[in-house]
């Protein structure tokens, strides 16, 4: 940042406009900066008991780079300006950093078995401290020092007895530079900050956005409806006539048969098999019950505050003077009956995916046991059938059949793609643009035709893709039928137990999307009405302070309008204490209050 704020300087000032602004200065403080940095990066490597080879030339560069900064804030033109204590503090850390380097060189040093060049080094390192000012850290670190320096020493002259060279003729240490300056980028936080205020509209274009949402999610689902009642459709043809079991050899084994479906029930015993599926469909009506609580206690709070304030506004008439509750209940309530109608219709489709998983059940516990206790149920079942998928007839028709049937897995995988590309699908952001140039002209937006047709546009592709499948079905299914007619006859075979277990297989990949995204919408669904809760409390807290300051401005008023001690028109002759807000004395007695008689009207 300093080297950046050297470059660009010059282009708005002739000269620097202080001194700390100068070239020299920013200089100086870039290269303290880099040797700090240079230092953090050795104290970690050292906390972390990195290779001492490492860590010495970490240290060696840590003193180069002091000693630049040293020589950089030295300059006569700085001199006057700086504290003097900076000079003598970056010549202490550029001397303490080149005793860590030949401390830690020492050590490299004892790792290759040069301990003649291991206790040379420790010399010149105590050598080196000598010249440093000795603190109370200094003083351990010296006599550290020496005890290794004396150990390596006793060592050598007991068991090595290496040269010790001159410390003048030690190898160079070698520097690590990995502390480097970097150019400035914008932003510095390394992403553009967000707009806060970008998605902020209007109310009535924000209302037309949502429409628009909601246009656009219902336009996609017809579209995936039609996916999937097009595939349910190819799924019952190909179970009545028991494909793609009955064109399956077994050619001395059952691999082929088996294999796909042993596939197919490990993915659902790694998803949890059975039980976590029926555990999935039971939390859906737990989020539904959960949010329908939710939703009775905002009305329950909403329907007393009404009741409390219609009840103060029939006791003191004209003088209950703020705007009533049931005019601003309205949208509470409408909101409310809006997310009642919204739990009706999701337990609707819960209650739809039980009656799916039900039918299913049998098949899913087959999935979820063991491999040999699956393979053990197939083949009883087929015995008990007694079919086999031994065929007669033309073997380049039988051929022929399987390869249609491949091709109809194809179709459905290439569905499943398609799906996800329109679950995709969102609405442009020109269409809020759209929106808010319309709402600043004064016109009315009509959301809904403009959604569509924006919608339209974006499921162009995407309805040809889908056309494209569906009549691609239509041709295959003929196919398949002519061909199996020809093999089998007219008569249709009952689904075999491998047909049936590779529906369900099938139909457990799509309960489960469709059980997930159940879980997703209560989970939303939630967290939006904790939000609405949270602001009808809100709401009902301050219509109760309005509500308690204004019955002060009642009670001052009334007890300003009538004698002192006289009781109120119409109220029963009985002490009143307004401090408790304004409630008559209880009918049993009070301990230490005297007892009062009533006195016979006149």
């Amino acid at each position: 940042m300093f080297d950046y704020v050297k470059i660009l300087l010059p282009t708005f000032y002739a000269q620097s406009p202080t001194w700390d602004m100068s070239a020299e200065a920013l200089a100086g403080y870039s290269s303290i900066m880099l040797a700090q940095a240079q230092e953090c990066i050795f104290i970690k490597a050292e906390h972390d008991d990195m290779k001492p080879t490492v860590v010495s030339k970490l240290a060696n560069q840590a003193s180069l780079l002091y000693n630049e900064a040293l020589t950089a804030v030295s300059l006569a033109s700085l001199r006057p300006y700086l504290p003097k204590e900076w000079s003598i503090l970056l010549s202490n850390k550029a001397a303490m950093m080149e005793v860590y380097a030949e401390y830690y060189a020492a050590f490299a040093a004892e790792a290759e078995q040069s301990f003649g060049e291991q206790i040379s080094r420790l010399n010149k390192t105590l050598a080196l401290l000598k010249k440093i000012s000795r603190s109370e850290g200094m003083k351990d670190f010296y006599a550290k020092v020496e005890r290794t320096r004396d150990r390596a020493k006793k060592d050598n002259d007991l068991i090595y007895h290496e040269i010790i060279p001159d410390p003048k003729t030690l190898p160079s240490i070698g520097v690590a530079s990995v502390a480097k300056k970097i150019p400035v980028t914008f932003p510095l936080a390394g992403k553009p900050p967000k707009e806060l205020f970008t998605t902020l509209v209007p109310i009535p274009v924000y209302n037309a956005t949502q429409v628009a949402d909601g246009v656009c999610r219902q336009m996609i689902s017809v579209e995936v409806g039609r996916l999937r009642e097009a595939t349910d459709t190819c799924n019952g043809v190909m179970a009545s006539l028991n494909l793609p079991a009955a064109v399956q050899e077994i050619d001395g084994s059952e691999d082929a048969v088996f294999n796909p479906l042993f596939e197919k029930a490990a993915i659902i015993r790694q998803n949890g098999g059975v039980a976590a599926l029926r555990e999935k469909i039971s939390s859906l009506a737990d989020g539904n019950t959960r949010n329908a609580e939710i939703v009775e206690d905002i009305f329950s709070t909403i329907e007393e505050e009404e009741k409390t304030d219609n009840e103060l506004r029939e006791q003191f008439g004209d003088k209950w003077n703020r705007q009533q509750s049931s005019k601003l209940n309205s949208g509470w309530r409408a909101e409310i009956a809006k997310h009642r109608q919204l739990l009706q219709q999701a337990g609707q489709t819960d209650k739809g995916l039980k009656e799916r998983f039900s039918v299913q059940e049998a098949s899913f516990d087959h999935f979820s046991g063991s491999e040999s206790e699956l393979r053990e149920y197939i083949t009883s079942e087929m015995e008990k059938q007694g079919s086999s998928t031994v065929l007669g007839g033309s073997s380049s028709k039988k051929k022929a059949l399987c390869a249609l049937c491949n091709q109809v897995d194809t179709m459905k995988k290439e569905r499943v793609d398609l799906q996800k590309q329109l679950e995709q699908i969102k609405l442009p952001e020109s269409l809020t643009k759209e929106f808010l140039k319309i709402y600043q002209k004064g016109g009315t937006i009509d959301a809904q035709s403009l959604a569509t047709e924006h919608v339209n546009k974006a499921l162009e592709s995407a309805r040809d893709c889908i056309r494209e499948s569906l009549d691609k079905q239509t041709s295959m299914l003929k196919d398949i039928q002519s061909l199996y007619e020809s093999i089998f006859g007219k008569k249709k075979e009952v689904a075999s137990a491998l047909t049936t277990l590779l529906m369900a297989a099938e139909a457990y990949d799509q309960l489960c999307q469709d059980v997930g995204q159940g879980i997703t919408f209560y989970a939303d669904l939630t967290g939006i009405l904790i939000k609405f809760q949270n602001k009808v409390n809100d709401y009902v807290f301050a219509r109760r302070t309005e509500k308690k300051e204004l019955m002060k401005d009642i009670s001052k008023e009334m007890s300003s309008e009538r004698p002192c001690g006289a009781p109120a028109p119409g109220t029963p002759n009985m002490p009143m204490y307004g401090m408790y807000g304004g409630y008559p004395m209880p009918m049993y007695p009070m301990p230490g209050l005297p007892s009062q008689t009533q006195q016979p009207p006149q």
